[in-house]
């Protein structure tokens, strides 16, 4: 039993040094594709992160990439609106078991027609809904695109270590008491930090960053990378995420 302590000790300051030592050796490409500070813009607007192009790439090439097996729903959000997604449970980035979630290009026609579909319905702690779909649909939806990637490490990692790797945010916004979001919209990326959850990570191509992470009216939004400059308001919808984080 102490060995096996001691093997579990020893893999968790190996996955620890990943995130707080490890240099971004660039020549070795799998390497570097998987570490999720790795993300690859062009003048385009585009990005990559985990050696997926992000609407270019399908649902089928993630599952190559993560190794683990995707299980389709539609999230239904309190407001009404709808997104059908890919889940990964399973998965491990960098070292880290995580969940990765994508969420698929789709109509609001063929949102119509999965639904119908749908065998199963679970309630979320946030108010919505996920439909469960059916393995009969799941070839037809491995070659769907995907315009986001949510990615949740499985411990939770400290504010010091995510600048350390990621740089400071651009724009800090604060929906509510106990949550923060860490805005870089010139890499795609937002950050949500909830009080003792797991951070759970946001990204979209960079020219599609207002499209989803629109700054509006309440909460506090203060652009850190003006010191001294004024604080605006915003507000970013994060229910869903808090979902993800508590599980």
């Amino acid at each position: 039993m102490k060995i096996t302590y001691s093997i579990l000790a020893l893999l968790f300051i190996a996955i620890l040094w990943t995130w707080t030592q490890m240099p971004e050796i660039s020549t070795n490409r799998e390497l570097v594709t998987e570490l999720p500070w790795i993300i690859q813009t062009d003048e385009q607007g585009g990005s990559e992160v985990f050696g997926l192009a992000i609407e270019d790439a399908t649902v089928r090439q993630a599952q190559q990439r993560f190794n683990d097996e995707a299980v389709f729903g539609i999230f239904l959000d309190k407001d009404g609106t709808r997104s059908l997604e890919a889940f990964f449970n399973h998965t491990y980035i960098a070292g880290l078991q995580a969940r990765i979630t994508l969420t698929l290009k789709t109509s609001d026609e063929q949102l119509n027609l999965f639904a119908e579909q749908a065998i199963d319905k679970k309630a979320q702690p946030s108010n919505s809904y996920k439909l469960v779909l059916p393995s009969e649909l799941h070839e037809t939806l491995f070659d769907h695109r995907f315009s986001s990637i949510t990615y949740q490490p499985k411990i939770k990692i400290e504010h010091e270590v995510l600048i350390a790797r990621f740089g400071k945010p651009g724009i800090t916004t604060q929906p509510d008491a106990e949550t923060l979001e860490w805005h870089y919209p010139d890499k795609g990326l937002m950050i949500t930090l909830v009080t003792d959850q797991k951070p759970v990570f946001h990204y979209v191509r960079p020219d599609q960053y207002n499209r989803y992470f629109s700054i509006r009216n309440s909460g506090t939004a203060t652009d850190s990378s003006q010191p001294g400059s004024d604080t605006a308001t915003g507000q970013q919808e994060h229910q869903k995420e808090s979902d993800i984080a508590k599980d």
